[in-house]
């Protein structure tokens, strides 16, 4: 669904995900589609406790694998670190 407003001077038209701004006769057109963070916000704020249950799952899954990438990488290359 497509939308197109004029608020304070400025024309914002555009779908989901695409956003053109109008100021001035420059025209800026923004195509980066909503990250995980926003869809958590809107999935909060819809109430729908699967689509967020997953994506904190997926947040958490990937924190730890980080941590996990980094511990290994301090243990390979400080030599101050020994395995037991």
């Amino acid at each position: 669904m497509c939308y197109a407003t004029r608020s304070a001077g400025r024309h914002v038209a555009g779908c989901p995900g695409r956003r053109a701004v109008v100021r001035g006769g420059r025209r800026r057109t923004d195509l980066r589609p909503a990250g995980l963070g926003a869809e958590m916000i809107n999935a909060a704020s819809r109430r729908d406790f699967q689509v967020v249950q997953a994506l904190t799952l997926i947040f958490g899954t990937a924190i730890i694998a980080i941590n996990l990438i980094a511990d290994l990488a301090v243990a390979l290359l400080d030599p101050r670190t020994t395995w037991r």
